[in-house]
């Protein structure tokens, strides 16, 4: 298993995003985030939660150039 399979529990995956291990439980219920069920134990693959931080990236809004867009000018 490479490292970016490797599984990681519920207290590591809190760690590594520093939320609480109930964030972490909440984002398994609400099905935000990729899991496994291991019997009643439930597992995270990092590449899963590498994957999860990169798409909850917000980029910057550049005010300028979409009150240009709009028609807006700042005058």
């Amino acid at each position: 298993m490479s490292t970016t399979d490797q599984l990681l529990t519920i207290d590591e995956v809190a760690e590594w995003l520093r939320i609480s291990k109930t964030g972490v439980r909440r984002l398994v219920d609400r099905r935000e985030i990729r899991h496994l069920r291991v019997g009643r134990q439930i597992r995270f693959m990092r590449r899963d939660i590498a994957d999860y931080l990169a798409a909850q990236v917000v980029e910057p809004l550049n005010l300028g150039e979409e009150l240009l867009r709009a028609g807006i000018g700042l005058d």
